[in-house]
Protein backbone atom coordinates (compact mmCIF):
# COMPACT_ATOMS: atom_id res chain seq x y z
CA UNK A 1 0.00 0.00 0.00
CA UNK A 2 1.14 3.38 -0.20
CA UNK A 3 2.34 5.64 1.97
CA UNK A 4 2.16 9.38 0.96
CA UNK A 5 5.08 10.33 4.05
CA UNK A 6 7.01 8.19 1.44
CA UNK A 7 5.99 10.20 -0.89
CA UNK A 8 7.23 13.58 0.41
CA UNK A 9 10.24 11.98 1.50
CA UNK A 10 11.63 11.32 -1.61
CA UNK A 11 9.41 14.44 -3.06
CA UNK A 12 11.69 16.24 -0.31
CA UNK A 13 15.53 14.71 -1.54
CA UNK A 14 14.33 15.25 -5.17
CA UNK A 15 13.64 18.99 -4.61
CA UNK A 16 17.37 19.09 -2.56
CA UNK A 17 19.24 17.70 -5.01
CA UNK A 18 17.76 19.89 -7.35
CA UNK A 19 18.97 22.76 -5.36
CA UNK A 20 22.36 21.36 -4.72
CA UNK A 21 22.30 21.06 -8.70
CA UNK A 22 21.46 24.65 -9.08
CA UNK A 23 24.25 26.03 -6.87
CA UNK A 24 26.98 23.82 -8.19
CA UNK A 25 26.19 25.54 -11.33
CA UNK A 26 25.99 28.63 -10.32
CA UNK A 27 30.18 29.57 -9.68
CA UNK A 28 31.06 32.28 -12.89
CA UNK A 29 33.99 29.76 -13.73
CA UNK A 30 34.53 25.76 -13.16
CA UNK A 31 37.68 24.46 -13.51
CA UNK A 32 37.08 20.29 -13.99
CA UNK A 33 40.29 17.43 -13.74
CA UNK A 34 40.55 13.98 -14.21
CA UNK A 35 42.70 12.23 -11.92
CA UNK A 36 45.39 9.63 -13.72
CA UNK A 37 47.99 7.34 -11.33
CA UNK A 38 51.30 7.20 -13.19
CA UNK A 39 53.80 4.16 -12.77
CA UNK A 40 55.76 5.34 -9.77
CA UNK A 41 53.99 4.91 -6.18
CA UNK A 42 52.29 7.97 -4.69
CA UNK A 43 52.88 9.84 -8.65
CA UNK A 44 49.55 11.60 -10.40
CA UNK A 45 48.72 13.65 -13.20
CA UNK A 46 46.06 15.85 -13.13
CA UNK A 47 44.49 17.38 -15.99
CA UNK A 48 42.56 20.74 -16.25
CA UNK A 49 39.72 22.16 -18.09
CA UNK A 50 38.58 25.64 -17.28
CA UNK A 51 35.13 26.64 -18.30
CA UNK A 52 33.54 30.31 -18.52
CA UNK A 53 30.27 29.73 -17.45
CA UNK A 54 28.99 33.74 -16.67
CA UNK A 55 32.22 35.28 -15.84
CA UNK A 56 31.53 38.46 -18.03
CA UNK A 57 35.23 40.10 -18.32
CA UNK A 58 36.11 36.60 -19.63
CA UNK A 59 38.68 34.10 -18.21
CA UNK A 60 42.04 35.32 -18.64
CA UNK A 61 43.91 33.72 -15.25
CA UNK A 62 43.62 31.27 -13.01
CA UNK A 63 45.11 29.53 -10.35
CA UNK A 64 45.22 26.22 -8.13
CA UNK A 65 46.07 25.74 -5.05
CA UNK A 66 48.75 22.82 -4.21
CA UNK A 67 48.88 22.31 -0.09
CA UNK A 68 52.77 21.37 0.46
CA UNK A 69 51.09 19.25 3.77
CA UNK A 70 49.84 16.95 0.68
CA UNK A 71 51.46 18.12 -2.29
CA UNK A 72 55.34 17.39 -2.93
CA UNK A 73 55.95 20.92 -3.76
CA UNK A 74 59.70 19.92 -5.33
CA UNK A 75 57.40 17.68 -7.37
CA UNK A 76 55.22 19.78 -8.91
CA UNK A 77 55.86 19.87 -12.92
CA UNK A 78 53.66 21.12 -15.72
CA UNK A 79 52.98 18.27 -18.18
CA UNK A 80 50.24 20.18 -20.49
CA UNK A 81 50.26 19.32 -24.13
CA UNK A 82 48.67 21.55 -26.42
CA UNK A 83 47.15 24.77 -24.77
CA UNK A 84 47.78 27.47 -27.30
CA UNK A 85 48.24 30.83 -26.10
CA UNK A 86 48.42 30.17 -22.18
CA UNK A 87 52.03 30.52 -20.07
CA UNK A 88 51.90 28.21 -17.35
CA UNK A 89 54.15 28.59 -14.04
CA UNK A 90 54.28 26.72 -10.57
CA UNK A 91 54.66 29.41 -7.90
CA UNK A 92 56.57 28.36 -4.75
CA UNK A 93 54.47 28.21 -0.99
CA UNK A 94 54.88 31.08 1.32
CA UNK A 95 54.88 29.34 4.16
CA UNK A 96 54.98 32.83 6.23
CA UNK A 97 52.24 34.12 4.39
CA UNK A 98 49.64 31.05 4.43
CA UNK A 99 49.96 30.94 0.98
CA UNK A 100 50.17 27.48 -0.69
CA UNK A 101 52.36 26.30 -4.08
CA UNK A 102 50.62 27.13 -6.96
CA UNK A 103 50.20 26.56 -10.77
CA UNK A 104 49.23 29.56 -12.26
CA UNK A 105 48.16 30.00 -15.55
CA UNK A 106 47.55 33.25 -17.69
CA UNK A 107 46.36 34.17 -21.17
CA UNK A 108 49.02 35.64 -23.62
CA UNK A 109 47.70 35.45 -26.57
CA UNK A 110 44.25 36.72 -27.93
CA UNK A 111 41.19 37.35 -26.35
CA UNK A 112 40.10 35.60 -22.55
CA UNK A 113 38.10 33.14 -22.74
CA UNK A 114 34.27 34.33 -23.13
CA UNK A 115 31.05 32.79 -21.28
CA UNK A 116 30.31 29.57 -22.70
CA UNK A 117 33.89 28.85 -23.65
CA UNK A 118 36.40 25.78 -22.11
CA UNK A 119 39.65 25.05 -22.72
CA UNK A 120 41.40 21.96 -22.10
CA UNK A 121 44.50 20.54 -22.05
CA UNK A 122 46.01 22.15 -18.66
CA UNK A 123 48.05 19.49 -16.64
CA UNK A 124 50.27 19.24 -13.37
CA UNK A 125 52.24 15.95 -12.20
CA UNK A 126 52.98 15.77 -8.56
CA UNK A 127 54.17 13.31 -6.18
CA UNK A 128 51.21 12.66 -3.29
CA UNK A 129 52.04 12.78 0.52
CA UNK A 130 48.03 12.47 1.76
CA UNK A 131 46.68 9.15 2.99
CA UNK A 132 43.45 9.45 0.84
CA UNK A 133 43.35 10.12 -2.90
CA UNK A 134 43.86 13.56 -4.48
CA UNK A 135 40.60 15.50 -4.71
CA UNK A 136 39.04 18.69 -5.62
CA UNK A 137 41.77 21.70 -5.09
CA UNK A 138 40.92 25.48 -4.20
CA UNK A 139 41.29 27.74 -7.43
CA UNK A 140 41.27 31.45 -7.92
CA UNK A 141 40.13 33.28 -10.95
CA UNK A 142 41.90 37.15 -11.11
CA UNK A 143 41.58 40.02 -13.53
CA UNK A 144 44.86 40.18 -15.93
CA UNK A 145 44.64 44.02 -15.80
CA UNK A 146 43.51 44.79 -12.08
CA UNK A 147 44.96 42.06 -10.33
CA UNK A 148 41.36 41.40 -8.73
CA UNK A 149 39.75 38.23 -7.88
CA UNK A 150 37.21 37.72 -10.05
CA UNK A 151 35.75 34.47 -9.05
CA UNK A 152 37.02 30.97 -6.37
CA UNK A 153 36.13 27.94 -5.84
CA UNK A 154 37.14 23.79 -5.91
CA UNK A 155 37.92 22.18 -8.24
CA UNK A 156 35.37 19.46 -9.75
CA UNK A 157 36.05 15.87 -10.48
CA UNK A 158 34.88 14.55 -14.11
CA UNK A 159 32.76 11.25 -12.96
CA UNK A 160 34.09 8.11 -14.98
CA UNK A 161 31.79 7.36 -17.53
CA UNK A 162 31.47 3.67 -16.67
CA UNK A 163 30.59 4.87 -12.25
CA UNK A 164 28.10 7.43 -14.36
CA UNK A 165 26.43 4.78 -15.85
CA UNK A 166 26.36 2.24 -13.26
CA UNK A 167 24.61 5.20 -11.04
CA UNK A 168 21.74 5.32 -13.47
CA UNK A 169 21.29 1.81 -13.76
CA UNK A 170 21.37 1.85 -10.21
CA UNK A 171 18.66 4.69 -9.84
CA UNK A 172 16.62 2.79 -12.43
CA UNK A 173 16.72 -0.18 -10.40
CA UNK A 174 15.23 1.66 -7.48
CA UNK A 175 12.53 3.02 -9.33
CA UNK A 176 11.52 -0.13 -10.80
CA UNK A 177 11.24 -1.41 -7.54
CA UNK A 178 9.31 1.52 -6.27
CA UNK A 179 7.09 0.86 -8.89
CA UNK A 180 6.15 -2.68 -8.18
CA UNK A 181 5.94 -2.43 -4.27
CA UNK A 182 2.96 0.12 -4.91
CA UNK A 183 1.53 -2.12 -7.40
CA UNK A 184 -1.98 -3.39 -5.26
CA UNK A 185 -1.95 -7.09 -4.91
CA UNK A 186 -4.12 -8.77 -7.84
CA UNK A 187 -7.53 -9.64 -6.85
CA UNK A 188 -8.25 -13.61 -6.90
CA UNK A 189 -11.98 -14.86 -7.72
CA UNK A 190 -13.33 -18.14 -6.50
CA UNK A 191 -15.30 -19.47 -9.07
Amino acid sequence: MWDGRLGLKWSGALLLGIAFAGAAQAAAVTIDYELTALAAPGRYEIRYTATNTSLAAGLGWFSVDFDPALYDESSLLISSAGVGAWSEQILASLPIFGVPAQYDVIKTGGAPLGIGQSEAGFAVQFTWLGAAMPGAQAFTVYDPSSFNILDAGFTTAVPEPSSTAQWLLGLLGLAGLAATRNRPAPLVLNR
